[in-house]
């Protein structure tokens, strides 16, 4: 074996060993994307001051809000995947170029740039710093797994076996109406490590969501993140993600336990927008499925029975909690005619200076992560004297006008379209795996939970699991240099 041969096998093995990381990485991210964990090392004594002050807890300084991605561990792992990518020298970034997903990447780093240059001209800097450097990593993120991540089959694995985590710990919360206090996991050597952050929540605590009737007070289920939405958005997609499960008949009594879990801890949110977009990706896949010819034969008695499984565990959900139900539907006196009535006019209210502020910044907008502080500052000038405060408007599609103008808006719909086309041609081409169908599913859903909420283009966790996903669908069936074909050139 001549020296060049030598030099080959050693760089496919280096490669080798970096997209086994990589690719492990990537599912672990997945796996946890939903969670709130902070870097706990980031508060230890014998970090500089320097970097401490930065890191610290929530503040509204300028100073805390221009580093505010910092405080999430998931910054530090998308960093460590952005290395190990370079290490391979950017492995599958030439394929990704010859072929038609250059158009769906370069509207995600064209939509990232522009929210760059939006920190110019908007009025909080800070935040607005802080929401361009999360879209930079999240940029970042997306390219790595469609240029050199795993199949669509493994990052569905890793969705579905987080939201089976988050989904029992959500019933556990439930059951319990307080928190698990699952900090107990960051004793001995995990205090130089991760935080995971569980609020600390109860049925008669101030400001926590609740569902009340006939006298009492349910504690929604939150999980490990701020509000029991996003946990209801993280639900939605790991349920989405295992649906392919149903299709075969080996995977069907697995399929139905994973179903069950994530279903009822997702209705233990008690989140409209959470089942909306559960109903919308639901039909949206097995609409694929339909044109995907995946629903001939066994597949079909799959769906017929995931239809049936689903029926039961709603209907047997209604009778357990009925009352509860009909209140957060807006029945009786303690439903519509009082929380749910002020939460329906103050998200019109928002949509209003949605409105507003686009009419006033047609093509620009206002700056990135900027609404929240324009609106209170339209709420106090207000001549009603609302008793609310400002707060990013529940509806993306309006959140990107009034933020980033036509412009911004013609970036997103460009990602959008080209991602619409690659779906059509890997229909077309059968490249459509039912995996991959499963995460596009969950792309949809996230699109319609954008019309009744803003997580996935606000929070870095969530922006994380949107983009990501959408890019694990992109991931070709077969590329070259895979794992598979270095362990044949080494064998040659």
């Amino acid at each position: 074996m001549n020296q060049s041969s030598t030099s080959q096998l050693i760089w496919n093995r280096w490669v080798h060993y970096l997209t086994y990381a990589t690719h492990g990485l990537i599912l672990a991210i997945f796996f946890c994307a939903t969670w709130w964990w902070r870097p706990r090392w980031a508060y230890a004594e014998w970090v500089p001051d320097f970097f401490r002050e930065r890191l610290g807890y929530p503040s509204n300084t300028q100073q805390y809000l221009s580093v505010y991605y910092i405080r999430f561990t998931l910054v530090y792992l998308v960093i460590i995947l952005g290395c190990l990518w370079a290490l391979t020298m950017f492995k599958g970034l030439r394929e990704l170029v010859l072929d038609g997903r250059i158009w769906w990447a370069a509207g995600l780093v064209g939509l990232s740039l522009y929210i760059r240059l939006s920190v110019g001209w908007a009025d909080q800097k800070g935040i607005a710093n802080s929401q361009a450097i999360q879209w930079m990593l999240v940029t970042i993120f997306a390219l790595v797994v469609t240029c050199n991540g795993p199949q669509p089959r493994w990052v569905a694995l890793a969705l579905a076996g987080g939201a089976i985590f988050h989904a029992a710990l959500a019933i556990t919360q439930s059951a319990l109406q307080h928190e698990v206090n699952i900090a107990w996991i960051d004793q001995g050597w995990l205090k130089i490590g991760l935080d995971l952050v569980e609020y600390r929540r109860t049925p008669d605590a101030p400001g926590v969501a609740v569902v009340q009737a006939n006298g009492v007070r349910f504690l929604r289920a939150y999980g490990l993140t701020s509000h029991p939405n996003p946990l209801a958005g993280g639900l939605v997609v790991g349920l989405i993600a295992s649906v392919w499960l149903w299709l075969k008949a080996e995977t069907r009594r697995t399929a139905a336990w994973v179903t069950t879990i994530i279903l009822w801890g997702l209705l233990l949110t008690f989140s409209r927008s959470g089942m909306g977009s559960l109903a919308v990706g639901l039909i949206a896949t097995c609409g694929l499925f339909f044109l995907n010819q995946n629903l001939k034969g066994d597949g079909g008695r799959g769906i017929a029975a995931l239809g049936v499984m689903l029926a039961l565990i709603a209907g047997t959900f209604y009778i357990g909690y009925r009352p509860l139900i009909e209140s957060r539907a807006g029945e009786g006196n303690e439903g519509l005619a009082s929380v749910e009535d002020i939460s329906t006019a103050a998200r019109q209210i928002l949509k209003d200076q949605a409105r507003q502020i686009f009419r006033d910044h047609r093509w620009t907008g206002i700056g990135v992560g900027n609404f929240p502080w324009e609106s209170q500052k339209m709420i106090e000038r207000d001549p009603r004297h609302l008793d609310m405060q400002g707060t990013d408007v529940h509806n993306v599609y309006y959140l990107i006008l009034a933020e980033l103008g036509i412009v911004g808006a013609a970036f997103a719909s460009w990602i959008l379209i080209f991602a619409a086309g690659l779906l059509w041609i890997q229909w077309r081409e059968q490249r459509l795996t039912p995996e991959a169908v499963c995460l596009w599913g969950a792309v949809g859903a996230w699109l319609a939970v954008g019309w009744y909420d803003y997580y996935y283009w606000v929070i870095f966790t969530h922006q994380i699991i949107f983009w990501g996903v959408m890019a694990a669908a992109l991931t070709p069936i077969k590329r070259a240099g895979n794992i598979g074909d270095v362990e044949a050139n080494e064998t040659n």
